[in-house]
Order: C-alpha cells, then structure tokens, then sequence
C-alpha cells in the first residue's frame, strides 16, 4: 500500500460504519486513484467507487483499473473510472453521474466524500485560478486562512501567491499536511505563468 495518508479517516469511518452494520459507500473525486482506501475496503460489502487519472501513466501506476471490481463479500462493490489526461468537462461530468448513481443505487446509509476534488492541469493547458488553483484549496483550507485572506478569492491569492507558494513548497499550508508535488507544481507553473484568471 502506498499514498499521502498517515492515517486513512475515510477507510476508518467505513469500517467502523459497516461493521456497525450500516450501508457505506465511498466517493473518491480527486485526481489521485485512492488505493490505500480501496486496499482496506476491498473485499468487504462496503461500496468504493473512484475517479482518478489513468494508472498506466498516472500515480500509483499499479492499482486503480476498471477489472478491479472487488472480492468475496465485496465483489461488485468496487468501481474504477479511470480518465486520460486532459479530459474534457462533458466526459467528466458523464462519469460522475455514473459514479454517484451508483453510489445511489448501493442505498448507503452512509455517503463519504472528498469536500471537492481538486481539477489539475493537462501538461499543455494553461493555468487559470478558476478552472485548477481554487479547486486546489479545499473548503477546511479556506476556513483556516479566513484570518489572513479567502483562498477562493482570485485577488487575495494572486496578492499572496508568493508566500502560499513558499510554505506549499516548506510543507507547512494547508494546515493538515503538505500537498502532493502534482498540486503543488500546478500552483507554481500559475505563479510563473502569469497568475490567469
């Protein structure tokens, strides 16, 4: 197992939640397929679905194909929809229906989430705050800045766009531990570009 989890929150809550005998279902959004999660659930009757970056070229190369569906108990209960880079928002938007469908059609009595998942972007696509940097920041991020400026806001992080970019880069923003280096590289390549809207 690998990933950016010291300890798996989402992973513990559902197999608290299903050995406590509730339906559980897990929506994955981010860019990154949730492996050590899909590890733990794996197997289990507890419903996994992910939306991440083909893991032919994307992290973490090894886990994270549509033939990993689950096992014993949790046969069918794993769902895998991997993306191309640079997908477009009509074919994302397919596959989040289909995701939450299927999420709906488990009847869980429990839904966990990810607050929203973070849009990176394509190699040759150019930045924009809008479309990539403030998906960046996650609702928690933003409600523990809100002292200084609004991480959702394009002016108070162009203005700040330096010393966000210095502790991303030292490990110290967002307060709950350092980003993975894709996202932290889609900030910067936004700063050195030209900070678009």
């Amino acid at each position: 197992m690998s990933g950016y989890c010291y300890l798996n929150g989402t992973a513990l809550v559902a197999l608290v939640g299903g050995n406590m005998g509730l339906r559980i279902a897990v929506v994955d959004l981010d860019y990154h397929h949730g492996n050590g999660t899909q590890d733990l659930l794996y197997g289990r009757d507890i419903l996994f679905c992910s939306i991440h970056g083909d893991p032919r070229v994307s992290f973490p190369y090894f886990r994270g194909f549509s033939d990993e569906v689950g096992e014993g108990p949790g046969a069918g209960h794993n769902l895998n929809v991997p993306l191309p880079g640079g997908t477009e928002w009509l074919a994302y938007r397919h596959a989040l229906s289909h995701v939450l469908d299927r999420a709906a059609d488990f009847g869980p009595d429990l839904r966990l989430e990810d607050d929203r998942p973070a849009v990176l972007p394509h190699p040759d696509e150019p930045v924009s705050f809008e479309k990539h940097v403030k998906t960046l920041f996650r609702h928690r991020d933003r409600q523990s800045m809100t002292f200084a400026f609004d991480l959702w806001s394009y002016e108070d992080v162009k203005q700040n766009a330096q010393p966000i970019l210095e502790r991303l880069h030292n490990g110290s923003m967002p307060c709950d531990g350092g980003w993975q280096k894709d996202k932290v590289d889609a900030f910067e390549r936004w700063v050195t570009t030209g900070m678009r809207e």
